[in-house]
């Protein structure tokens, strides 16, 4: 069994440079950005692959549906109303704006809960 061992410590040697990711982040900036982690591509491991706008001018809250690749972003917009918006997510981690509502603003985290797909009603936290 000693060999056994040696090939598995081995073996999971190869798993770092192997690992690869899709990120998605929000910016103060009012974009949304598409990131690629690849820790094999040396010190550039994590690079811009796209970005959008269209949830309010601070998206503050991302909510990932895997289900239906659908990414829901609440704006944190101090400026009287927000945004709430929703956007499909491609396979390679690139947003395309779906829907848009506008919000009484200040929402920091959210959730879509409820009704038949899971997904009638949002609530915030403001």
């Amino acid at each position: 069994m000693p060999g056994t061992s040696l090939a598995l410590l081995a073996g999971l040697g190869f798993v770092p440079t192997a690992f690869s990711a899709s990120l998605i982040a929000s910016h103060y900036t009012g974009k949304l950005y598409s990131l690629s982690f690849n820790p094999s591509s040396g010190s550039n491991a994590l690079a811009i692959t796209g970005q959008v706008t269209g949830c309010g001018s601070l998206p503050a809250w991302l909510e990932l549906y895997p289900a239906d690749n659908t990414v829901y972003c609440f704006d944190e917009s101090w400026y009287g109303s927000g945004t709430m918006a929703s956007f499909s997510v491609a396979s390679d981690g690139k947003l395309t704006l779906k829907n848009q509502a506008k919000t009484s603003g200040n929402d920091v985290h959210g959730v879509l809960y409820g009704g038949s797909d899971g997904k009638g009603f949002a609530a915030s936290a403001q």
